[in-house]
Parts: C-alpha cells; sequence; structure tokens
C-alpha cells in the first residue's frame, strides 16, 4: 500500500497535464545547394525527442525539378504534398510520432538537381492527439512577390497547434513570422534556383477561423504556404522521462 501511495503521488506531482501543445527543445530548419539532402538534428538530453512526441516536417525546394520532396528517415507518414499549380515550387508536410528508440535526426530530401536549393524544417510537440490533424491543411494562392501569405484555417477543438510554413525561390536570411505567431525556424541558401524555408506557430486557444497575416521582409520570390492545425489531446496527461517505477504488493 505504501509503495502504490508513493506511486500515486510521483504520478501527481511529476506527470504534468499540459493546457496546450508544447514543444521539446527548439524547432529546427537547415537549407542545402546542389540539391542535396537536409539533415536536421534534434535538440540531446533533456530536451531529446521521447516516446510518444510528435514530430511535425515541412518543406521542399523551389522548382519543379527532381522527384518529389520527403524524408529518407524512415517512420513518417505524409499529410500533404503539393508539386502542382504555377508557378511551381514544390513542398511537403509529414509527421512522426517517436517509439521505443526515438530518432535523433531526420534526413529530409532533396532535388538531386545541381541548381536548386533544398529547404526543411522540423518541430518536436509533446501533446498531440493521435487524430494528429484538427482541420484540413490549407494551401495558399502560389504568388510570385514578396511576404508569403498564408491562408485562413477553422479548427474544429480548443487548443489547436496553428502551424504555418512557406517557401520561396529567393535567399533571404532575415524573414520575419506572420505577426502573433511565434517559434520562428528558417534557413535559406543560394544557387541558380535559391531557396528559403520558414516555419511559425500560435496557439488557437478557441476553436474558429484563425487568419494568419502575412510573413514580412521576405525577399521577392515564387512561393506557397501551407496553414496546418495539429489536434491537442484534451483531457490527457503526456508523461515526460521522470524515471522507472514499479509498484509491489
Amino acid at each position: 500500500m505504501k509503495r502504490a501511495a508513493l506511486l500515486l503521488f510521483l504520478l501527481g506531482c511529476c506527470v504534468p497535464t499540459y493546457g496546450q501543445i508544447t514543444f521539446r527543445g527548439t524547432g529546427k530548419a537547415g537549407a542545402a545547394n546542389n540539391g542535396n539532402n537536409v539533415t536536421l538534428t534534434f535538440d540531446t538530453g533533456g530536451n531529446a525527442p521521447q516516446t510518444g512526441d510528435t514530430v511535425i516536417v515541412c518543406g521542399g525546394w523551389s522548382s519543379s525539378n527532381g522527384a518529389n520532396p520527403g524524408i529518407s528517415t524512415s517512420g513518417y507518414n505524409n499529410i500533404d504534398l503539393w508539386t502542382t499549380d504555377v508557378p511551381i515550387n514544390k513542398i511537403g508536410l509529414w509527421y512522426k510520432v517517436m517509439g521505443a528508440t526515438p530518432d535523433t535526426t531526420v534526413v529530409t530530401l532533396g532535388s538531386g538537381n545541381g541548381v536548386d536549393t533544398t529547404g526543411y524544417a522540423a518541430y518536436v510537440l509533446i501533446g498531440v492527439d493521435a487524430a494528429i490533424t484538427d482541420a484540413t491543411t490549407v494551401r495558399d494562392t502560389p504568388g510570385t512577390g514578396t511576404n508569403p501569405n498564408p491562408s485562413p484555417i477553422t479548427t474544429a477543438t480548443n487548443n489547436a497547434l496553428v502551424i504555418v510554413c512557406s517557401n520561396s525561390q529567393v535567399n533571404d536570411a532575415s524573414i520575419t513570422a506572420p505577426s502573433g505567431y511565434t517559434n520562428q525556424v528558417n534557413a535559406n541558401a543560394t544557387d541558380t534556383n535559391p531557396g528559403t524555408i520558414g516555419m511559425a506557430s500560435i496557439n488557437k486557444a478557441t476553436a474558429g477561423t484563425e487568419t494568419p497575416a502575412t510573413w514580412t521582409t521576405w525577399a521577392s520570390g515564387n512561393n506557397r504556404s501551407y496553414t496546418a492545425a495539429i489536434k491537442f489531446a484534451a483531457g490527457s496527461t503526456f508523461r515526460t522521462q521522470v524515471g522507472a517505477f514499479s509498484v509491489g504488493p
């Protein structure tokens, strides 16, 4: 009985209940020229991905060259893959729920064409519902100018994490996320077809329509954007790594 009481106490004090999706460590972004793959390395130690965490990856390249964007690391599931429409940029969105041996990196695919810049970004999230998405991911109207403009999305449940992800055929290191959005990650590189990738998020506390502002200080280039809503697992608790416990008679 004493062991059981101790276990209940430890669970009560050490296994937090989250009111919204939270981040494990910091987001990551990377870019490469010559159509090369991009490897994103997650944080280590206490901020390393844990079993049950959900990794969201977004990216591609700013041309119609090569095959399609994708992920070499096993276990990722595609949410959306956008390789049509004009002007042609290729971009995709994926997720993976970390298993018993969480990944330390994610290897993303480039076009393999020596004139292209590849760019991808990733978040590691705690508290994502098994359904993963809260609403259908929205594509914007592809643009050719400055400041990509992600489209509105309507969330179905409270505390969905709305993510905007954009890529553009320009080499720009000084982009700024839409107003009110945080957790910005971005990367850029130059080539015949240069590229910039940017991702940011906002917690949508009350379900309804979220209308992102445009990115700012983003130079002109062929661009396209996703707006995605990741569903919060409301009413659940999510285990952080607090050690192993056993209960005896």
